[in-house]
């Protein structure tokens, strides 16, 4: 990678990619979070999709417990 090379990564999970390697490169790499950790609205979101699967017939699964903090 040269400083001519620029990436954009669209993964949900950036923050957990060890990156060391690429510290000392001149490649522009940039991500963005969609979501905030520490608001706790965020972590209902993937709950409030199953629930609307189980409500559609779409999946048919119990619920899993949902741990904050």
């Amino acid at each position: 990678m040269t400083e001519y090379h620029n990436y954009f990564i669209t993964s949900l999970d950036l923050h957990t990619v060890d990156l060391q390697d690429f510290q000392h490169g001149r490649a522009n790499i940039s991500g963005f979070r969609l979501v905030q950790p520490s608001r706790t609205s965020g972590i209902f979101v993937p709950r409030e999709w199953l629930l609307g699967d189980i409500y559609y017939g779409r999946l048919n699964k119990r619920l899993p417990p949902v741990k904050v903090g």
